[in-house]
Parts: structure tokens; C-alpha cells; sequence
């Protein structure tokens, strides 16, 4: 028992780390003059190849209804597009610390979300998660920082409120189709999305990741920020539950943060790191059971 715990921590931990260097990919793209809807068309073509292979290989059905194909087109190729559009234009005007911290916002959209849309109720603990998260939020974007710029504020919150569009849509409509081949068709439809927005916008730039070693930093958003990462969740949340590893995954935007600072010599001030632990804690208290957080102390010691 103590084993398959703690494997299902490390896993989580290596997904966290594998979404929080997608930024950091991003921002070594970007040194290649490699455009935003290039670098996304890659990761999710790459990653969408991967995940039907492995689908195929194993044998398992994914063949799927029209009703079913038109929800995951939905979510891959409108709301996932947008999201990670928007989180990775973030970090072209502000630090991937501040844009990782924004985007953690999104557990508080979606219990703004849940409340209207599913008519959840809005406990206490709700509600004290929404007020944390938007105190840190607000220390954050008032204290002072040499690279403030509202644009790359409002790219990085944008991701959030469409990252919390996408978990409501998908909890109501995905339920009958295993997570894998959610993320197979979630990535295929992505990948047809940017590809058709890469034209329209004339931002599509194929050979741009033949220049040098741009491959390298595409190849890692593919395998590293995409699939290890979505693979290693999955298990992970078998092992452990998905309280727990939503909970462990917090440790992304910290894993980000540290990794800017050493490599790009980003520097949260002590105010806007003291409102980011605030972010975070009201993302934890978002995700925690209603039934308390002693309860939930108490339960989780039984790992």
C-alpha cells in the first residue's frame, strides 16, 4: 500500500513537472522565432500520434459516436485551443512565474462556473476559497514588478477562465469515454484547429523548427509537457485518487517559478510571492471534499 502511494506521488509530482516546464519550452521556442499556433500545432500533432498508437497497440476501442466526437471537438478544438493559445501568449509579455500563477486561478472559475452552470452549491469553504485566490490575486497585480504588462495579465487569466470552461464542459459530456482517448481526440482536434488558425492568421510557420535546435524545445513541449505528462496524471490519479493529485499538482507553478528564476532570471517580489501562496492556497481549498479540511487531513494520513 505504502508503495503504490508513494509511486502514485511521484508520478503526479513528474506530470507537475512536466506541465510546468511547457513555459519554459515555450519561451526557448520563442528564441527561434518559432509562432505561438507553430509551436502548439506540433505539440498537440505529435501528441495525438502518440496517444493513437499507443491506443491501437493495446487494442483498446476508440471508435466513438458522432454525439461524442462533436463534444470532444468542442472541447480540443475550441476550448483547449484557446486555453493554451492563451497561456502560452502570456509568457511573450509577461514572466512565465506571474503566467503560471494567473492560470492557477482556474480552480476558482470553475466553482464560479460549477454554481451557475451545474447549480452546485457555494459552501463556506467555497467561498473562502474564491475570496483567498482573488486577495492573492489582487497583491499580485498591484505589487510592484519591472515587467508588468496587462495584456500578457489578461492572455494568462483568459487561459484560466478557458481552462475552467473546459473541466465543466468535460466532466457533463465525457464521462462514457475513457480519459486516454479523451486526450487522443482532444489533441488530434487541437492540432487540426491551430493548423487551420496558423493559416488564417499567416502565423503558421512549418520550417521555422528546421532553424537551429528549435526541435528541441518543440520535441519537449510534445513528449515532456504533453504526453509524459498527461500519461504519468493518469496513473497517478488511479494510485492515489484525484483529490490528492490535484492537490500535489500545485507544486507546478512553484516548479515553474524556481525554474524562470534559474533560467531566465525572473524575480517574483516577496509581496507578489507572499499573494501567489495566497493563489495557491485558495486553489487547494478549492479542490479539497466539503466535507472539511480536517476530514480530509485525517483521510489522507491513511495513504
Amino acid at each position: 500500500m505504502i508503495d503504490r502511494y508513494y509511486t502514485g506521488v511521484f508520478l503526479v509530482i513528474l506530470s507537475a513537472v512536466g506541465f510546468a516546464l511547457l513555459p519554459i519550452f515555450g519561451l526557448y521556442a520563442y528564441g527561434y522565432d518559432v509562432s505561438v499556433q507553430t509551436l502548439l500545432f506540433f505539440r498537440f500533432f505529435i501528441a495525438s500520434i502518440l496517444f493513437f498508437s499507443y491506443i491501437i497497440f493495446k487494442g483498446l476501442p476508440w471508435r466513438l459516436n458522432r454525439g461524442q466526437l462533436f463534444s470532444l471537438f468542442i472541447l480540443g478544438g475550441i476550448l483547449y485551443t484557446i486555453m493554451s493559445n492563451f497561456y502560452l501568449s502570456s509568457v511573450k509579455f509577461i514572466p512565465a512565474s506571474l503566467a503560471v500563477l494567473l492560470l492557477y486561478t482556474y480552480p476558482i472559475f470553475v466553482t464560479i462556473l460549477a454554481f451557475f452552470v451545474e447549480k452546485e452549491r457555494l459552501s463556506l469553504q467555497n467561498m473562502a476559497a474564491i475570496g483567498l485566490c482573488f486577495l492573492g490575486l489582487y497583491i499580485v497585480l498591484r505589487a510592484p514588478f519591472h515587467n508588468m504588462n496587462y495584456l500578457g495579465v489578461f492572455f494568462a487569466l483568459g487561459a484560466a477562465v478557458a481552462y475552467g470552461i473546459y473541466i465543466i464542459f468535460s466532466r457533463q459530456v465525457v464521462t462514457q469515454v475513457s480519459p486516454l482517448v479523451t486526450s487522443a481526440y482532444v489533441t488530434l482536434f487541437a492540432s487540426i484547429s491551430l493548423f487551420a488558425l496558423g493559416i488564417f492568421l499567416n502565423t503558421l510557420n512549418l520550417s521555422s523548427i528546421a532553424s537551429g535546435f528549435a526541435w528541441l524545445p518543440v520535441m519537449g513541449v510534445a513528449l515532456c509537457s504533453t504526453v509524459i505528462a498527461i500519461f504519468t496524471f493518469f496513473i497517478g490519479v488511479s494510485l492515489i485518487g484525484s483529490t490528492k493529485a490535484s492537490i500535489i499538482s500545485t507544486v507546478e507553478p512553484l516548479i515553474t517559478i524556481i525554474l524562470s528564476t534559474l533560467l531566465f532570471g525572473e524575480a517574483l517580489t516577496v509581496l507578489q510571492l507572499v499573494g501567489g501562496l495566497l493563489v495557491l492556497g485558495g486553489a487547494i481549498l478549492a479542490v479539497l471534499p466539503t466535507v472539511g479540511i480536517r476530514k480530509f487531513a485525517s483521510n489522507s494520513q491513511k495513504g
